[in-house]
């Protein structure tokens, strides 16, 4: 009896662990900076504070536009995290299904806090800004198959791309794929799957507004 007792309070011990951080996503949400972030649009419950701190400052796309607005339901979020190098397996994402984003007065929780202590273990993607390169046509199809720019086993360069954000990480290709083919990658952490086109040689794109 002690032993079950024991082997269960251990169980939510472990629960309670996995569940310690929460992002809850609200209904709406205003951004009055170039970039909306993960602050932007949810609040944030953790046992650590710069983890909290550091999700919050997690870039995901460009802000709206005057005028207009953008709305994400919990798995766009998920998939935008995911390409941050954000292991899921460790946050709760509850709160509303979807979220509309509008410009507007930011969220102060969604700019990071310059902390004197140890980093935490979130591992925030580098931000560039670019201006989109304009792709050519494609040329006529040729009898021929394409040759193959990223082999089964081989990093990749995944760039997640979104008007004029190119957030960039790392993975591992899980099958051949041809300039323009949709193919499985495996993200650095080894946690998430994602779905990705070929761009080039060893370099896979993801268009975040089609998410």
């Amino acid at each position: 009896m002690i032993a079950r007792l024991f082997a269960f309070a251990v169980c939510v011990l472990v629960a309670c662990t996995v569940q310690a951080t929460e992002v809850r996503l609200r209904s709406t949400a205003s951004c009055s900076a170039t970039v909306v972030r993960l602050g932007d649009i949810a609040e944030i419950a953790s046992d650590d504070p710069a983890i909290a701190d550091d999700l919050a400052a997690v870039p995901l796309f460009p802000a709206p536009a005057a005028g207009k607005s953008r709305q994400l339901d919990r798995n766009q979020v998920r998939q935008l995290l995911s390409i941050s190098g954000i292991d899921l397996k460790q946050l709760s994402l509850t709160g509303s299904e979807t979220v509309v984003v509008q410009p507007g007065a930011g969220n102060s929780t969604s700019r990071p806090t310059n902390r004197g202590g140890e980093p935490s273990a979130i591992r925030l993607a580098s931000l560039e800004t670019e201006i989109p390169a304009r792709r050519p046509k494609p040329a006529a199809a040729e009898p021929l198959p394409l040759p193959p720019l990223v082999k089964r086993g081989e990093s990749v360069t995944v760039h997640s791309r979104a008007a004029g954000v190119r957030i960039t990480t790392s993975g591992k290709a899980l099958s051949d794929g041809s300039l323009g083919a949709e193919i499985q990658v495996e993200l650095a952490d080894k946690r998430n799957k994602i779905l990705a086109r070929v761009a080039g040689p060893q370099t896979v794109e993801i268009n975040a507004n089609k998410q």
